[in-house]
């Protein structure tokens, strides 16, 4: 007897704004595992990501993954440093809310690659408009939401220093074609439950509603070597962008708090950011241990005896780092800002503290530093993400296909 055949290999189209080498977050990262990892299972899968303006567009190989890159179309790159003239802010500003031609240019895409589904994660640059383009040619779409794009002109839901509770007036009135046009996706995924259930509340349903699939960092990668025995905890590491959102201020607030009682605590700051604020951090931090090493990996950092602070004042979508740092076996301290508070609370080596409040941080930290610490790695998850997705995929092609038949079924009884 034999055992009936598994789901065939399925077509993957990926989208995302940036792909490796072009890499601002943790975003792309995690877009780029799981197409690599989609396609060592043996499925065949594209990447559609974003170009320079004015360049031609280029089809590369990342392995076994096919990638386009295609121009934006725009006046000024608006990923890492830039500046522009307030003309060019005003067309960049209305080409975000609908770009027709990024539409027309990923509909070439989709129709020449035929996938049986479009998985759109960070969609700037791009828009919602590529939404109605997938499903003009029938392609059932899963969307991961990796930000506040769909609820906020700026994707952070931060203003004045504080998150937003509420939709402004502007990102209510600017946001609302992507927010609408998300009833065309089949079914929206986010990487945490806070970040699920914020942007739901404020765009149109999906027809298979909503699931949450956790990053999980380095899926891809050679796992670190963790050292055996006790170690003591003696620094503090930060690993990530420079900006005002993720609460570097009150990190050097506690470090002083704790150097008032006797404990000069080292800080490593591992990240880069926009010149004119990494300047403001340097000066800040003028009189604290603090080693500003720029952009590094992961693994030069993230060292024994070191403990990671992610002091976040923005409501974190997950922090991709906080699992990077458990697979180093380090303790971590987040605020319980976002999708972070999740993460304390299914991991006992995560501790947390309250946003924006050095005192309580420093409380926490003072608990941990000097401690003898056995560096402890979490169980690795029953279900990788590549795994979960493909079950996402697979549900809403088969939703798809099962329609299809129904409106055949309806259109052969009508000429009955």
């Amino acid at each position: 007897m034999t055992s009936a055949p598994g789901p065939r290999p399925l077509r993957v189209m990926l989208l995302n704004s940036l792909y490796p080498p072009e890499i601002v977050g943790g975003a792309e990262q995690s877009v780029a595992e799981l197409a690599r990892d989609l396609s060592q299972r043996g499925h065949r899968v594209g990447v559609v990501t974003l170009g320079r303006p004015g360049s031609s567009r280029e089809f590369t190989r990342d392995g076994t993954v096919d990638v386009f890159r295609i121009p934006l179309a725009g006046v000024v790159w608006p990923f890492g440093p830039f500046t522009e003239k307030r003309w060019q802010r005003g067309v960049r500003s209305l080409l975000e809310v609908f770009n027709p031609v990024m539409a027309y240019r990923v509909w070439t895409v989709l129709r020449r690659w035929r996938p049986d589904v479009l998985h759109t994660n960070n969609v700037a640059g791009f828009t919602g408009a590529v939404w109605p383009a997938a499903r003009l040619l029938g392609i059932p779409i899963v969307h991961t939401t990796r930000d506040y794009y769909l609820s906020c002109v700026g994707s952070v839901r931060f203003r004045n220093g504080r998150p937003c509770e509420r939709q402004c007036p502007r990102c209510r009135a600017v946001t609302w074609p992507r927010r609408r046009l998300f009833g065309l996706v089949s079914r929206g995924v986010g990487i945490s439950e806070f970040i699920a259930r914020t942007e739901a509340r404020a765009c149109a349903a999906p027809s298979g509603g909503w699931g949450v699939v956790p990053n999980q960092a380095g899926a891809s990668s050679e796992v670190p070597v963790v050292v055996k025995g006790e170690v003591e905890l003696s620094r503090l590491v930060y690993l990530g962008r420079l900006k005002p959102t993720k609460g570097l201020e009150t990190l050097f607030e506690a470090v002083r708090i704790l150097a008032s009682t006797g404990g000069n605590v080292p800080v490593t700051i591992a990240g880069r950011g926009e010149e004119g604020y990494t300047s403001t951090l340097r000066r800040d931090a003028g009189d604290l241990d603090v080693d500003f090493a720029g952009y590094r990996p992961p693994g030069e950092v993230l060292t024994p005896g070191s403990i990671l602070v992610v002091p976040s004042i923005w409501w974190e979508p997950q922090g991709r780092v906080v699992a990077e740092a458990r697979r180093h076996g380090l303790p971590v301290v987040v605020s319980d800002s976002g999708g972070l508070a999740e993460q304390a609370h299914h991991d006992e080596a995560v501790w947390s503290f309250r946003a924006g409040d050095a005192g309580d941080l420093a409380r926490v930290l003072s608990g941990l530093l000097g401690r003898r610490w056995t560096p402890s790695v979490p169980p690795g998850p029953d279900v990788t993400v590549a795994e979960h997705y493909l079950a996402e995929y697979q549900q809403v092609v088969d939703s798809h296909t099962l329609r299809g038949r129904a409106r055949l079924s309806g259109a052969e009884a009508r000429l009955a």
